[in-house]
């Protein structure tokens, strides 16, 4: 599926900002069909996890989300499910491209069930007829 996927290199989310892995490691991710590499993504060490936990754990006991009213910790969560809604609406034929290059034989079973359910439909239509 040349020009569906752009390469694209992605860091760790530490902190409210996109990083890379402390030891500079990335990680190869590949179109299963074709085997192309269609984008990098760093490769976490332990320290960076340590540290994107240390970072959470402080975030969490500083307390702005903790001590927010249920309503309101409701409502964030809310937008944030509403946007990633949206976003995934937006890349939907992406996302189905995507989807379909990662297993090449999906078109091809599911042509063959929607085959196979009309002939059950007209056997069936054909075995009334003859009541």
């Amino acid at each position: 599926m040349p020009g569906v996927f752009d390469m694209t290199t992605r860091g760790l989310f530490i902190d409210g900002t996109q990083t890379d892995a402390s030891g500079g490691a990335e990680s190869s991710v590949r179109d299963p069909a074709t085997g192309q590499e269609i984008a990098r993504v760093a490769r976490a060490s332990a320290a960076d996890v340590d540290r994107a936990v240390t970072v959470a754990h402080r975030r969490f006991q500083e307390g702005v989300w903790r001590s927010a009213p249920v309503r309101e910790r409701r409502d964030v969560l809310r937008r944030i499910a509403e946007a990633v809604d949206a976003e995934m609406l937006k890349n939907l034929d992406l996302l189905s491209e995507v989807e379909v290059a990662k297993d090449r034989e999906l078109l091809q079973r599911l042509r063959f069930w929607e085959r196979f359910r009309l002939l059950e439909r007209l056997r069936y239509l054909e075995e009334e007829e003859k009541k």
